[in-house]
C-alpha cells in the first residue's frame, strides 16, 4: 500500500483524512482491523494507526510514519499477517472512495478544521472541466463526402470470402474419405463374418466325427 500519489489524492479528496493525519491518538470509536475471507487483516489506504486488538480488549493505537511502516509493525510486533494490496486497483476511484467513507466514519464526532474543507472546495473549483471528445467513425455506411445528396444509395457489393470458398472443397474431400473408410470397415466386418461361419461349419463337422 504505499505507492506514491495515492495518499496525496486522498488528502485532496477527503477533509476527514487530512484531520486524521494530524491526530495524536486513535479516536475512541475506532474499530479494529477488518479481516478478509482468508483471515488476513485489511489495512485501509494511507493508515498510520495500529488497530490490532490487544489482550486487554483495547486497540494497540501505535502511530507509524507511513502505511508500509504500519504493515511491518502489525506483522512483526503482533505476529499477524496482513492482506497485501492489489497494486492494479490501488488507484481505482472505487478504492479511494471506500477509504474516504472509512475516514469520514472514523472521524465522526471530531470537528474537521475549516481550512481542510476550504482546501477541498478550492480544489473542486479550480479543477478544469473535462472536455467531451467527439469520435467520427469514417468506416460507417453514412460517412459520405456528399452529405446533402438525396439520391438513392447504391447497394454495396459483397466481396467473396476467400476462406469460405476454400472450405467447401475441403469438406467434400473429408466426406469422401470418411465414406471410403466406412466401406473398408464394412468389408472387414463381412469378411470376418464369413470366416466365423466357415469355422463354425468345420467345428460342427469335427464334432460329428
Amino acid at each position: 500500500m504505499g505507492q506514491p500519489g495515492a495518499t496525496e489524492r486522498l488528502q485532496r479528496a477527503s477533509p476527514s483524512y487530512c484531520t486524521y493525519l494530524k491526530l495524536k491518538s486513535l479516536p475512541q470509536n475506532a474499530p479494529e482491523f477488518d479481516v478478509d475471507e482468508t483471515g488476513l487483516l485489511r489495512l485501509e489506504v494511507g493508515e498510520h494507526f495500529c488497530r490490532v486488538k490487544t489482550a486487554d480488549g483495547g486497540l494497540c493505537g501505535a502511530k507509524l510514519g507511513r502505511d508500509y511502516n504500519l504493515r511491518s509493525h502489525v506483522e512483526s510486533v503482533h505476529q499477524t499477517a496482513t492482506k497485501k494490496p492489489d497494486k492494479r486497483r490501488y488507484f481505482d476511484a472505487a478504492v479511494l472512495r471506500e477509504a474516504e467513507v472509512f475516514y469520514a466514519r472514523l472521524l465522526e464526532g471530531h470537528e474537521v478544521p475549516e481550512e481542510h474543507v476550504r482546501a477541498e472546495n478550492e480544489t473542486a473549483r479550480t479543477s478544469p472541466p473535462k472536455r467531451k471528445s467527439t469520435v467520427i467513425d469514417l468506416t460507417a455506411e453514412d460517412a459520405n463526402p456528399n452529405i446533402n445528396s438525396t439520391g438513392p444509395s447504391r447497394p454495396k457489393k459483397k466481396r467473396p470470402n476467400k476462406s469460405s470458398t476454400s472450405v467447401v472443397p475441403l469438406q467434400k474431400e473429408q466426406e469422401l474419405e470418411f465414406e471410403l473408410r466406412k466401406i473398408a470397415l464394412q468389408k472387414k466386418m463381412h469378411a470376418a463374418e464369413l470366416r466365423e461361419l466357415e469355422l463354425q461349419r468345420r467345428l460342427a463337422a469335427l464334432k460329428k466325427n
